[in-house]
């Protein structure tokens, strides 16, 4: 019987990094164009890499995962 994805960490763990460092990568793309980094949000089971909330200079409020 196959594991649930939650218990695979093997799986999770690397795709879970990529994930961060894409979203570190695209959140300072943002900050280098204006916006405003308000916070970081990770999911109660580190089932996936969470989201990071941005606001653009107007303060309109986005978020990216």
């Amino acid at each position: 019987m196959p594991r649930p994805i939650a218990d695979r960490t093997d799986v999770t763990r690397p795709a879970r990094r990529r994930a961060n460092g894409r979203l570190e990568a695209e959140c300072g793309r943002l900050v280098g164009l204006g916006a405003a980094r308000l916070r970081r949000d990770e999911p109660a089971p580190l089932t996936r890499a969470g989201y990071i909330v941005v606001a653009d200079p107007e303060g309109t409020a986005y978020c990216l995962d």
